[in-house]
Formats: structure tokens, C-alpha cells, sequence
């Protein structure tokens, strides 16, 4: 604790010498080669959270709470033993699932950058301590590391469909006045069904318009829809 609080009394030191344009980058160097130090010497959680509040009372109330949030993601891995780190980040990746919207709809962006918080987690750790040379967490980093990239492949395939099918429901009734002859229809059901396909999504709205006899019909409309992956847009390629 004495090795530490020198280390803290050095870093005062340095930063009130430094002029106000050199201060903010001045402490995150600072910072980062404490952290690496810190993060090689075994104390308690205690220990930790007098490092944070040391160095953040060196920033201003506006800086301070972004300070905290990064200083505490840098510190967050601790040295632990093998079967340790395994164990913990086993218990991240179980913790992730893919989730879905009307259980058809896989949110692959979500569960991607899930994943891949797991995976930069663990560079850093192998960064420090070269964890990944231990077998099992070799096994478990690239098990991981093939579900991210499968994740992105699907993302990149279908996209994600926001909750509230803001981006798919636009897209169909955008296409909606290419093949009705009233242009004055009436939406009157949306966003109770949507189906993953093979290349994309079905999607169906219930709608009220004139026929060719003038006459109000009501009618179920099915759009098969693809994703755009370089504009993050979906497109309705038929209309049924």
C-alpha cells in the first residue's frame, strides 16, 4: 500500500506541473502505466477504489464521471490464476444469448457486440498475462471468437430490425403505392408479424383501399424484404 500511494504522490506531482493544454493527456498516459502496475499487485477491492478516487479528484466535476467510467473498465482485469480467468469469463460468454424480436427475428448486432466485449477483455488480460497460452482459454477465446464472427455474417445477411419495426414497416409501406391503385390506403394492422427467410424477412400489414370498382376491401399484405448492408437499409423485393 506504501509502493502504492507513492506511485499515487508521483502522479499528483507530475500533473500539477504540466500546463492546462498538456494535463488531460498527460493523465490518461499517466494513468495507463499506473493501471498496468496496479493491475500486477494483489489487493482488495478496497485497494482499487482509492486508485479511482485518487485520480479522478485530479479532474473537474463536468470530466469526472467519463473518467471514472474508462478508469474503471481499465482496471476491471485483475491478475487471477488460469482456472480462475477461465471460470470468469466462461460465466460472461454462458451469460450472452441471442435474442429476438417475435422469436423470429435474431438481433445478431446486439449479440455481436456482446461478444465481442468478452474478446477484448480477454486480449487485455492476455496482454498482461499471456493467458491465452493456457489451453482451455485458448478453446473458449476462439469458441467465442467463431460465434462473433458468425454473429457479423448474420448481421450483415439480415440486419436487425429495430424494436419497434420502425425500419421494416417504412421500407413496406414506401413500396405500398407501387402496386395499389388507391394511393389513399389505410393502414389497419402493423408489426404483428415478421418471419426470418432464408435471404431475408416476411412481413405482413393488413390494410384498407379501393379496388378497381371503387369499393373499401380489406386485405392482408405479405412483403419479402432483403438487407442492404452497405446502406443498413431493408428493401422490398415482393409484394404479395
Amino acid at each position: 500500500m506504501k509502493t502504492l500511494n507513492k506511485m499515487l504522490l508521483i502522479v499528483v506531482v507530475i500533473f500539477v506541473s504540466c500546463s492546462s493544454n498538456e494535463k488531460t493527456t498527460q493523465l490518461d498516459k499517466l494513468t495507463d502505466s499506473l493501471v498496468n502496475v496496479v493491475s500486477s499487485i494483489p489487493m482488495s477491492t478496497d485497494s482499487f477504489t482509492m486508485v479511482i478516487t485518487e485520480l479522478s479528484s485530479l479532474k473537474s466535476d463536468a470530466e469526472k464521471i467519463e473518467y471514472v467510467s474508462r478508469l474503471e473498465k481499465k482496471i476491471k482485469v485483475q491478475k487471477m490464476n488460469n482456472e480462475e480467468y477461465f471460470e470468469h469469463f466462461n460465466i460472461l460468454y454462458k451469460g450472452i444469448h441471442l435474442k429476438k424480436l417475435f422469436e423470429q427475428a435474431p438481433l445478431y448486432g446486439k449479440y455481436a457486440n456482446e461478444l465481442a466485449e468478452v474478446l477484448a477483455e480477454m486480449d487485455e488480460a492476455n496482454r498482461l498475462y499471456n493467458i491465452l497460452n493456457d489451453k482451455k482459454l485458448k478453446q473458449l477465446y476462439d469458441k467465442i471468437d467463431k460465434d462473433n464472427s458468425k454473429a457479423l455474417e448474420n448481421y450483415s445477411k439480415y440486419g436487425e430490425p429495430d424494436e419497434d419495426l420502425i425500419n421494416i414497416s417504412s421500407a413496406c409501406k414506401a413500396a405500398l403505392p407501387n402496386v395499389l391503385k388507391d394511393p389513399e390506403f389505410e393502414v389497419i394492422k402493423d408489426k404483428y408479424y415478421l418471419k426470418q427467410t432464408n435471404n431475408g424477412y416476411k412481413y405482413k400489414i393488413i390494410i384498407r383501399s379501393k379496388n378497381s370498382f371503387g369499393a373499401n376491401v380489406q386485405q392482408e399484405m405479405t412483403f419479402t424484404l432483403t438487407f442492404n448492408s452497405l446502406d443498413k437499409l431493408y428493401e422490398v423485393v415482393d409484394i404479395k
